[in-house]
């Protein structure tokens, strides 16, 4: 048997054993089939989404950008590399990951189940970067705060002198201050139902389709451009079925006008 061959007779029974969630055994044949056809990516991709189901995720990562080294185009090779990424919580480079692989799936028209999947895990993803930056942004404060205080009391100890009444006056100017702004970090995501459905963020021209789901006009588009069907309900629906939501438009301004922080 020929290399060629040999290589697809192991990697389908690699194929099965992935089926059979048998994903050491499928890390074997994917490696024996490599010996036999070092560069053939799908061996890689295919290798390393089994060892991303083992938790190898350095392993999987590894395997992912050896694939993207025979095939720069190749969408499991960065879908994978973004999902092996993510879970060693590198969120920045994951997110570069998942983005190109939804732009090339786009190009490549790869199975609806697939672009679906990169898609609902790039902005997933986006959305934990974001609760994360909050997050960050709330400690920072709360961390200013108790060194501030804890500075204010240690002034008192070392200088008994010090006028009470403006020492108070300002300990409670600058609490009032920590507190308004643990409560604008607090109040930095706005509802749900005012934030895209594709992009997870607040939107600012909101289209609705024929279902009742309403998304930022740019992403929907960009969705509709490729693929005929609602991203939510996944019922069928074309770029001349959307329309300008102007309910939810009014009640984002609204909303904007009375939390500015969120521009």
């Amino acid at each position: 048997m020929d290399s060629g061959r040999a290589a697809k007779h192991l990697k389908d029974k690699g194929n099965r054993c992935y089926a059979e969630h048998k994903y050491k055994d499928a890390i074997r044949l994917y490696t024996q089939a490599i010996e036999h056809d070092p560069d053939c990516d799908i061996l890689y991709s295919n290798r390393a989404i089994s060892y991303f189901k083992i938790d190898e995720y350095k392993e999987s990562e590894n395997d992912s950008r050896r694939a993207i080294q025979i095939d720069s185009k190749s969408v499991k090779g960065h879908y994978y590399l973004a999902q092996s990424l993510e879970k060693q919580c590198k969120l920045d480079e994951a997110d570069n990951s998942y983005y190109k692989a939804l732009v090339l799936s786009k190009e490549k028209s790869v199975r609806e189940d697939l672009f679906l999947s990169i898609q609902e895990s790039l902005f997933g993803l986006r959305r934990k970067k974001s609760q994360r930056d909050v997050d960050l942004q709330l400690k920072v404060v709360k961390d200013v705060k108790k060194y501030t205080m804890k500075m204010m009391d240690r002034c008192e100890e070392l200088d008994p002198t010090i006028e009470i009444e403006e020492h108070s006056l300002k300990r409670y100017q600058l609490n009032s201050f920590f507190e308004q702004k643990e409560q604008q970090h607090a109040q930095s995501e706005a509802p749900d139902y005012l934030c895209c459905k594709i992009t997870f963020d607040i939107m600012r021209d909101p289209w609705i389709t024929p279902s009742g789901v309403t998304y930022e006009k740019k992403a929907i588009k960009e969705h509709l451009e490729f693929h005929s069907f609602d991203p939510v309900t996944r019922e069928p629906c074309k770029l001349a079925d959307i329309r300008p939501n102007l309910l939810a438009k009014e009640m984002i301004e609204d909303y904007l006008k009375k939390n500015p922080n969120l521009f």
